[in-house]
């Protein structure tokens, strides 16, 4: 049943961008790369998303399992990554939009320099509802199998991921809002 829901949002949003491509919308030239999520790739069948640690604002260890019952979008990105920098704006937009009790942005940095390189950096750029996470290590990245930068993987309420998209997006659209709706409206499963 949720496949069938599922197809069926993908086919409104196919429709949906048929139509906006029809009223003259134009986006910057470096955004229109972005903008569709053409490139989300959904996990054929759902896995466990990697036990690996990351680090808060204030220092504290944290984990996936912190998350558990929200949807999550991991992004990994770091400040030195233009595409990133591009696209933390959208997130931030994103998070303000559908954050809450059912749906987190976690957006992971892999600077080195920590959250004293990362907090001012996401203020700079006026993502600064986004909350601080670092991984100095890149060694969560790495368990994503993650081949650059940005790279986003969603992760269900049950610690599943559910998909991934490499490179930048427009995260702060109609169509990324569909998207991360389909999985707040799943149907949770029946486990322990």
């Amino acid at each position: 049943m949720f496949r069938t829901a599922f197809r069926r949002s993908c086919l409104s949003l196919v429709l949906a961008c048929i139509a906006v491509g029809g009223t003259g919308l134009v986006l910057a030239p470096s955004m229109a790369r972005a903008a569709s999520l053409d490139k989300f790739i959904a996990a054929p069948e759902p896995i466990p998303a990697p036990p690996v640690s990351f680090t808060d604002g204030d220092g504290k260890m944290l984990g996936f399992g912190d998350f558990r019952g929200k949807v999550v979008l991991v992004n990994f990105w770091a400040t030195w990554c233009g595409p990133c920098i591009e696209e933390m704006p959208a997130l931030a937009k994103l998070d303000e939009a559908l954050g809450g009790p059912d749906f987190v942005v976690v957006a992971i940095s892999i600077d080195r320099g920590g959250a004293a390189v990362t907090r001012p950096f996401l203020d700079k750029l006026g993502a600064g509802r986004l909350a601080t996470y670092v991984d100095a290590t890149g060694k969560s990245a790495a368990a994503f199998k993650t081949p650059g930068l940005p790279t986003s993987v969603i992760i269900d309420r049950e610690g599943q991921v559910r998909g991934k998209l490499l490179g930048p997006a427009d995260w702060s659209g109609e169509t990324a809002h569909m998207l991360i709706k389909g999985y707040i409206d799943a149907p949770r499963s029946a486990g322990p």
